[in-house]
């Protein structure tokens, strides 16, 4: 893990879930699928936090994907 981390960089699932519209149990799923590559949970005291910088990594890889797919599909 990158030293430049912050504890205050954790985002709860449920706020991730929030930010995705989807239930918090989607988030588990998601996390637990090796093809989609989704940011890994940490385990604080029973609760499952995410680090801001990855997820800001999967939106951006998902829009990137996104477009591709499109391009390739209006050829």
């Amino acid at each position: 893990m990158p030293t430049d981390y912050s504890l205050h960089d954790l985002v709860p699932d449920a706020k991730v879930a929030l930010e995705f519209g989807v239930h918090i149990k989607t988030i588990g799923r998601w996390g637990k699928d090796p093809n989609l590559d989704f940011p890994a949970a940490i385990e604080i005291n029973g609760r499952f936090y995410r680090w801001r910088r990855e997820l800001e990594e999967f939106k951006r890889a998902r829009v990137v994907r996104r477009a591709a797919t499109k391009e390739s599909s209006a050829a």
